[in-house]
């Protein structure tokens, strides 16, 4: 079986699909093939899963591989030489989300403090809409918006929009979003956003903290369960 090199630096996941794109041009992986399964990459590379994951799926958006729900990564029809992973500033979905989880808890806390009962009342419907929403992710950014805004801090406002502006932008993650956030998943967020709206509108400073920081939290994790669970095989 071809060996892949380790590698130790920042923005692994780029390094890594340049490597595993290199193997596909140089015909070590033919069109049709299967690559190894992200257990194997992981080992080989000496990096994360998460890390293969990340790399796996840049490369589906430059068209190198195509990623079957249940089944694995294949390699597309044979390429010309294949562009680099595109985005050279892209944020990876776990850094976004890890800055994230330092700015919304603080940011729950402070309208929980500050907001008008106008605002809580934006903040309690915008949590009850979710279930109806025709776009959720859409949806999702609005609920969370009306929380930054209701904390009366203009830059904490600007960085969060920023930061969810970032998130939209990044083809990475909405790719990955595609592809693992079902239905339950915004079910799961919809009782979540109850938690905290509700927090908040009690004026429940460390209540509201804790339940945007375990929205957060379960995000990351529910991506990285879900990743291994209903897509990548072992």
């Amino acid at each position: 079986m071809t060996a892949f090199e380790p590698i130790n630096a920042t923005r692994l996941y780029r390094q890594i699909a340049r490597q595993i794109a290199a193997k596909i041009q140089a015909g070590d992986f033919a069109a049709g093939a299967r690559l190894p399964a992200e257990r194997q990459l992981a080992s080989q590379l000496q990096v994360s899963r998460t890390t293969v994951r990340e790399a796996l799926v840049a490369l589906e958006i430059q068209g190198l591989v195509e990623i079957r729900v249940g089944s694995g990564v294949y390699v597309v029809a044979a390429t010309p030489t294949p562009p680099e992973v595109p985005g050279a500033a892209e944020l990876t979905p776990f850094e976004l989300i890890q800055v994230q989880l330092l700015l919304e808890p603080e940011s729950a806390a402070l309208a929980a403090h500050h907001a008008t009962d106008a605002q809580l009342d934006t903040i309690l419907a915008a949590a009850a809409g979710l279930a109806a929403a025709d776009s959720p992710a859409d949806h999702n950014i609005v609920f969370h918006t009306a929380i930054a805004r209701a904390t009366g801090n203009a830059a904490l406002l600007a960085t969060i929009r920023h930061v969810w502006q970032l998130r939209s932008q990044s083809t990475l993650y909405s790719r990955l979003e595609n592809h693992f956030v079902p239905e339950k998943i915004w079910l799961r967020a919809e009782d979540e956003h109850v938690d905290i709206a509700q927090a908040i509108a009690r004026r429940d400073l460390a209540a509201a903290r804790m339940a945007m920081y375990s929205h957060f939290s379960a995000i990351h994790d529910r991506l990285r369960k879900d990743f291994s669970n209903h897509l990548f095989i072992d």
